[in-house]
């Protein structure tokens, strides 16, 4: 790839390296065609008494006699019409006005088009030679003594210029880049140490040989020979380098990637002369980006193809599926493996992520696509496949899958996979697949897991698996528009002696599109599924601290808040509740978390420090739906609540059955035993009511009680 500014860098370094040495002799001004002065060296600083800093930008006629100022146009003149000006004689005017005679030297700096851009003016202090001369005029002999001094002076220029010539070879020696220079015809006339150390070849050894002899170099993508740089800018006249990677091949066979540059060498006259290649190698360089455009493609723990890339290429196949073509998408879901991650730590489900990958790995085409989409689920994309032929696929992956024996310090562990087979069809939309794939893979899951499950458009299991999919957006945009609302439902006392005589239960509402008010249980299992629980539960505990800040006698004493088992087994849930209650004011007193027995029993380290930490500043807690899992009265010795909030699914039809009626007992009696308050839920009738009190129930909640309403 041409690198313009390094090759102009390098041809500025190359035409002005011996004018504005700092240890040159001679003052060399650099001048635009106007005058304006662009560089000035130490000589030029000493002979004139003005500082480079001071001289920048300003006039270079400013340091001439008046009446030479004509005579500088002209020869400015004389410059852009491509005239050659010879050496000549001249005077300049230094800061104290004293006027010095200077021997003259033009040249010209000439862009890649060998257009002139810039004049340096070298001038040489003939002072005191002239003086000199004048004095010899004046005596015998004086010719002999001028020739003499005037062939001394050359003689010192031509020493000057020996050594200027040589600071342009120490340079070239000492910069960083490679650099060629060959003759007309293409032969190498020099080589710098860095080209030398790059293709093998010293010096001695390249100078007159062909330069593709030396800089032998293939396309990185064909592995063909590329072509001559060096021969292309001879043949076109301009600056040009390789446009695609380029590998250069050294003298011993070890292979560099290389950006390079070549520009032809033009003489005074403007015609050209040879050419100068600069390349450098970019081996390491070329590395690292290959390996952070695979980062940007490849999960880095499994190695497999990630999200982005396998939506990427799914989406070109959509784009470029033909009537004919059968292509399909198979959909991954590891079963259990939270257990692995919980029981043995994030290291264990690392590795076993790794081995399932390489043995997925092994049994997938080369033209196929696997891909870790997810923390335990992958994507298969099989191309030119029916989905009969999928599907046997899938089968033999989910058996393999079965066999592995996962062994972790003293543990073995058996998996299986749930995986959703989708037919790929022309005219579908990446959104769609997904949506298919997702909802066949955990139908196959809802089946009773490790099971292929075929997608079908009027499959019920899957139709409601995209009912809860599509909820998930409505849920994000319900959340982002404020559209969820609170309502408040009464507990009342039972018993008078009772003393949370205002209690009561905060509800969640959703608003739709079409303002129609949805009931938690069409929208609960969705979030839960697809893990928006968090959020939604910050908005509850964000918004009932932010109206019991505003509200005055009218708010209820406690308000029961629930939480669920994703924000249970957040860490920094808690912190953030910490936060909110701090900067609402509000009593940690008149709050009580609702937490169901299942969401404690699988989150239960988390639920003992979140009930543990709350309870310390004088929140409250309940077990809600008590009576529902195998290990009720167990838990309650384990966890710190204050009520028991008994399953509402015994309360409901305790009139009409003494099983239930015997198990609310039961639950209200051990729960008293332990010294906690018992609350009925569910209860929707008088005759329910008459039976709680019976049976000594404290606080009971339901329709027979009182109705939600807005909070």
């Amino acid at each position: 790839m041409a690198r313009k500014p390094e090759l102009e860098r390098f041809k500025l370094s190359e035409s002005l390296l011996a004018a504005v040495s700092r240890d040159a002799h001679d003052s060399v001004v650099v001048h635009d065609f106007d005058g304006r002065i662009l560089a000035w060296n130490r000589a030029a600083e000493s002979m004139l008494g003005v500082l480079t800093a001071a001289a920048l930008g300003r006039n270079f006629t400013e340091f001439m006699p008046e009446h030479l100022h004509e005579s500088v146009r002209a020869t400015k003149t004389r410059l852009r019409d491509g005239e050659v000006v010879a050496p000549y004689e001249s005077r300049r005017r230094n800061h104290n006005g004293r006027l010095l005679d200077v021997w003259v030297v033009i040249s010209l700096l000439r862009n890649e088009a060998g257009t002139p851009y810039a004049v340096v003016t070298t001038d040489r202090d003939i002072t005191a030679a002239k003086a000199a001369e004048q004095a010899l005029r004046d005596t015998e002999g004086g010719l002999e003594q001028r020739v003499a001094a005037r062939t001394s002076e050359l003689q010192r220029i031509s020493d000057t210029l020996r050594g200027e010539k040589e600071l342009l070879r120490v340079t070239l020696a000492s910069i960083g880049d490679a650099v060629v220079t060959t003759d007309l015809g293409g032969n190498i006339t020099y080589l710098n140490p860095v080209a030398e150390l790059l293709t093998g070849w010293t010096n001695i050894e390249a100078r007159d040989i062909p330069l593709t002899q030396v800089f032998r170099i293939l396309s990185e993508a064909t592995r063909e020979p590329a072509e001559d740089p060096v021969q292309k800018c001879l043949r076109d006249g301009q600056v040009g380098g390789l446009a695609n990677p380029t590998l250069l091949i050294r003298r011993d066979g070890q292979e560099l990637s290389i950006d390079d540059t070549a520009a032809p060498i033009h003489d005074s006259a403007g015609q050209i002369m040879g050419a100068v290649l600069v390349f450098r190698d970019v081996t390491e360089k070329r590395r690292l980006a290959a390996q952070l455009a695979d980062q940007a493609t490849h999960d880095p723990l499994t190695g497999l193809v990630n999200r982005r890339e396998f939506m990427r290429r799914l989406t070109r196949l959509l784009d470029t599926q033909q009537v004919n073509d059968h292509h399909a998408l198979l959909y991954l879901d590891l079963d259990q493996f939270k257990i692995i991650n919980d029981s043995c730590g994030h290291v264990a489900g690392d590795e076993l992520l790794r081995q399932i990958s390489a043995l997925l790995l092994s049994d997938v085409r080369s033209r196929d696509t696997l891909a870790r989409i997810g923390g335990d689920e992958f994507g298969l994309l099989l191309e030119h496949c029916a989905i009969e032929r999928a599907v046997n696929i899938a089968d033999a992956l989910r058996q393999k899958m079965l066999d592995l024996r996962f062994g972790w310090q003293d543990k073995v562990f058996t998996l299986g996979v749930s995986i959703g087979a989708v037919p790929i069809t022309p005219g579908g939309s990446l959104t769609n697949v997904m949506s298919a794939a997702d909802a066949a893979c955990y139908a196959a899951k809802d089946l009773g897991r490790n099971r292929v499950h075929v997608y079908q458009p009027d499959d019920t299991t899957v139709m409601l698996r995209h009912g809860e999919m599509q909820w998930t957006s409505r849920i994000k945009n319900a959340l982002a528009e404020g559209r969820f609302r609170l309502y408040y439902q009464p507990i009342v006392a039972l018993r008078p002696s009772k003393k949370d005589a205002t209690y009561g239960e905060i509800l969640l509402r959703l608003v739709d599109e079409g303002g129609k008010l949805i009931l938690p249980g069409e929208f609960i299992p969705a979030a839960e599924r697809y893990e928006l629980m968090g959020s939604i539960d910050r908005y509850v505990i964000r918004t009932c601290l932010e109206n019991l800040s505003t509200l005055k006698a009218e708010s209820p004493k406690t308000c029961s808040v629930n939480i669920s088992g994703q924000s249970l087994g957040d860490p920094e849930f808690l912190d953030f509740f910490v936060t909110q209650l701090t900067k609402s004011g509000v009593l940690p007193t008149r709050l009580c978390f609702e937490i169901t027995e299942t969401a404690a029993i699988s989150n239960l380290t988390h639920a003992r420090r979140f009930i543990a930490t709350l309870k310390e500043q004088g929140c409250r807690f309940a077990l809600d739906d008590f009576g529902s899992g195998l290990s009720s009265f167990g838990y309650l010795q384990t966890l710190p609540v204050d009520y028991v909030k008994i399953d509402g699914r015994f309360v409901k039809n305790m009139v009409d059955n003494p099983i239930d009626r015997a198990m609310v007992e039961s639950i209200h009696r051990i729960g008293h035993v332990m010294g906690l308050t018992t609350i009925a839920e569910w209860v929707e009738n008088d005759a329910t009511l008459s039976i709680l009190r019976d049976i000594g129930v404290d606080y009971a909640q339901g329709l027979a009680i009182g109705h939600p309403i807005p909070f």
